[in-house]
């Protein structure tokens, strides 16, 4: 990718969760400049605060770029079990914005179905 320089890429590593963590994001082999960083995680902001209202709320997000396409999956693990958004698409930013919308209507979803229990 010549649009992107070696020095604005955010080294992908997967850091080992630890019981207080709420998000887990492995980039994979994505090159993700901080800017973009930044905008994944302020997009995430809302899933996050309706999600920390959930018992055992754990999110992990898993970027992965095969050939043409970035495919973007979130794990949602809570009291209530584990659901998944799987997106696949030709270009990250679009990715990225449906998987918000469809992560924040599931979270949303979870929360409803806990408060219904409760």
């Amino acid at each position: 990718m010549a649009h992107v320089s070696e020095k604005s890429v955010v080294s992908s590593h997967i850091r080992k969760s630890r019981p207080g963590d709420t998000v887990r994001i492995a980039w994979g082999n994505v090159p993700i400049k901080p800017a973009q960083r930044k905008q994944l995680l302020s997009g995430l902001r809302r899933c996050i605060s309706i999600g920390k209202r959930v018992r055992g709320f754990v999110l992990s997000i898993d970027l992965q770029h095969v050939g043409k396409f970035f495919t973007l999956k979130a794990t949602v693990n809570d009291s209530r079990g584990s659901a998944e958004c799987k997106i696949k698409e030709t270009h990250w930013h679009a990715g990225l914005r449906q998987l918000l919308r469809s992560l924040h209507a599931l979270v949303h979803t979870r929360r409803i179905e806990m408060l219904r229990v409760a």
